[in-house]
Formats: C-alpha cells, sequence, structure tokens
C-alpha cells in the first residue's frame, strides 16, 4: 500500500460490512494474494503475488506506472496514482483501467478505499499545501477534510467509515491524527521529533498500526485508536521496515523491509512474529495490500484458459 518517501529514503540511504472480503469465506490470509509496487521491469509498475512469492503478475496494462497501490474491500481492484498525475481505478482481472481523479490541476496520490468501496479518501496537493480530501468512486463531491501548513498524507479508513487516521508533518511535530469524515473532531495521536507515517487502521476498528523513523531507523508499531498502548513490532536492528497493511480477515499485517538489503515484501502476524518474505527480487518491492485470489479453469471445447475470482 505505501512507498517510502523520497526525503526518508535520502535521510536513511537509504486495510460484517459486505463488500469487505469475508474473512469467513476466506480465511486463512494464506489464500490471498499480495499487490505490490515493484520496479523491477525499469519503472514503477503495480504487480501480485501469492504469498509463497510464486506467479507473480504484473496487473497494470500498457506499462502504466504508479508509485502506489490500494486494494479494494472486495479485493478486486486496485487504485494506482499514474505517478501523482490523477487517481485510477484498475479491475485486475481484466486489467481494464478508469480514471477517477483526472481532471485535478495539480497533483493528488495516497488514495484509500471506504469500507463500503463507495467512496475514496486521498491526499492532493495545491498552492503548496498538501491536504485529505475525500469523494466518491466516480469522481464526484471532492470534500476537503483538513486545512493545516504542514503535509497531511496517508489517508487511511476507519472499519465503521465514519473516520479518517492520517500522518500530517504539521507543526514541526510530525505524528499521526484522526478525523471525522465530515471534517470535525480532528485528534494528534502520537508525537515524533522525526516522523510518524503510513497509518492503517485494523479491520475490527481496534488497533492502528504506523511506521515510526528515527534518525537511524524504521519501524512498524501498533497502537489503540485511540493512541494508547504503542507498541513496537519490528525490529530492532532489522533493517528498515515501513508500510503495514491488515488483511482482510485481520490475522497478518503486509509491510516492507529492506532487512536483507533491498526493499522487500514481508508478511507478519500483528504481534510482530512469523516475519516472512514474500518477494525476492534485486529491484525495489513495495507498497503492499491485499487482492482476492485468482483460480485458473480450462474453458471447455475452446483450447483456452478462464480466470475467476476465488469464492
Amino acid at each position: 500500500m505505501r512507498k517510502m518517501p523520497l526525503i526518508i529514503c535520502l535521510v536513511l540511504a537509504i486495510l460484517g460490512i459486505s463488500t469487505r472480503i469475508s474473512a469467513q469465506s476466506l480465511s486463512p490470509s494464506s489464500f490471498l494474494r499480495i499487490a505490490f509496487v515493484s520496479d523491477r521491469n525499469g519503472s514503477s509498475m503495480a504487480y501480485a503475488t501469492t504469498l509463497d512469492g510464486t506467479n507473480v503478475q504484473k496487473i497494470l496494462a500498457d506499462d502504466r506506472q504508479t508509485n502506489f497501490v490500494s486494494c479494494s474491500p472486495d479485493g478486486k481492484s486496485i487504485l494506482t496514482d499514474a505517478g501523482g498525475k490523477e487517481i485510477d481505478q484498475t479491475d485486475v482481472l481484466s486489467l481494464v483501467t478508469t480514471p477517477i481523479f483526472s481532471a485535478l490541476p495539480t497533483l493528488y496520490g495516497d488514495p484509500s478505499w471506504s469500507p463500503e468501496g463507495n467512496r475514496i479518501a486521498f491526499n492532493w496537493i495545491t498552492n503548496n499545501s498538501s491536504e485529505i480530501y475525500i469523494g466518491n468512486k466516480d469522481g464526484t463531491n471532492i470534500t476537503r477534510l483538513t486545512n493545516s501548513p504542514g503535509s497531511d498524507r496517508f489517508p487511511n479508513w476507519s472499519a465503521d467509515g465514519t473516520k479518517i487516521v492520517f500522518a500530517s508533518e504539521r507543526n514541526n511535530s510530525p505524528g499521526i491524527f484522526t478525523i471525522n469524515v465530515n471534517g470535525t473532531n480532528e485528534t494528534r495521536l502520537t508525537s515524533n521529533t522525526f516522523l510518524d507515517t503510513f497509518p492503517a487502521w485494523s479491520i475490527d476498528g481496534t488497533k492502528i498500526a504506523f511506521t515510526r523513523y528515527t534518525s537511524s531507523s524504521a519501524d512498524i508499531y501498533l497502537m489503540n485508536s485511540d493512541g494508547t498502548n504503542l507498541t513496537r513490532v519490528t525490529g530492532p536492528n532489522n533493517g528498515i521496515n515501513w508500510g503495514a497493511d491488515w488483511s482482510p480477515d485481520g490475522t497478518k499485517i503486509a509491510f516492507t523491509s529492506s532487512r536483507d538489503g533491498n526493499p522487500e515484501v514481508y508478511v507478519m502476524n500483528p504481534d510482530g512474529s512469523g516475519q516472512t518474505r514474500i518477494t525476492n527480487n534485486p529491484s525495489t518491492d513495495e507498497a503492499a495490500c491485499w487482492l482476492r485470489p485468482i483460480n485458473t479453469r480450462p474453458n471447455t471445447g475452446k483450447g483456452l484458459r478462464v480466470q475467476y475470482f476465488h469464492n
């Protein structure tokens, strides 16, 4: 789901609602797939893989580029940012891409689906100010939520769709904030002299995962949704770790780590145990989210094979 900000790369040298994937029908998480962004073919594009790291497939047609990928609640579509030029929706079976927010005059990105799948939160940079907006998935009814002199980015929805968690660098005190989707009750949850970013609300709404950077490290942390009970679940001394995304059943977290020499996608249990590498490529693999599995069957009598979503 999240790419490491360029500034961090330099300094460190360095996811019961009907449209949400059913935990009952798709549990355990090992049946799912991971979408991620990779530059393995020379530019940043979206790919998908099974959890054993095999069957890697490009899931954007025509070599479309993206810095970011966000998986829909039903696991059948992705949102991408066309390198910060627009926000698009792509069906991962047909690879048909539909622009959603493409007429805005300046950069935008960091798209995130609402739990019911009918709204999108995103970041829009206007007048040198990066703010959080929400809009319908057909591109209508765009509404600004934040208004601060700092950079507000990486929105993520609460499980009930009533709140957005986001990262902000306002007032020279970076932290994680929440805000109601009507723009009220903005609340700071964390403070960090360096950077707290990439928040992700758990499926049951009780936890928020996020990435905490220091001058020499980055790790995944969990906290209660009110900011209490802060717990580090990666590290220490285990590379740079960032960009958590919850599996649809809440039993796994996908993230990116440089512990083996370059950024790769990993999966772990929410308590930090069972950390397992998924991708293995000398390029950068990052920004992971969860997709519904795909099966393939013969198309009888036509000598073809048909792909379909596993139910």
